[in-house]
């Protein structure tokens, strides 16, 4: 995604969550596991700063991990890569 003032690729979020999820948990971190940005709001998304106000991260490779628990009952955990374009 490039966060560079434009309205085109300008957050990262997960999408397609399914009706009847709950417990929502999604992290960005650095390559080096420092926590940059976490949120619960399924709506909210990462604009590519530490914690959505701090300063801009650098143009790299990020990993991001995604929790909640399915309408079943089950916890689901996905996590990979975003690279962030400047």
């Amino acid at each position: 995604f490039a966060p560079n003032g434009n309205a085109t690729n300008a957050v990262f979020k997960p999408l397609g969550l399914l009706p009847g999820f709950s417990g929502y948990e999604f992290r960005i971190y650095s390559r080096w596991g420092h926590l940059l940005y976490q949120t619960n709001d399924p709506e909210a998304a990462w604009n590519g700063k530490v914690n959505n106000q701090g300063e801009n991260c650098a143009q790299g490779v990020y990993l991001y991990q995604l929790v909640f628990q399915s309408a079943a009952g089950k916890t689901v955990t996905k996590q990979g890569t975003i690279t962030l374009l400047r």
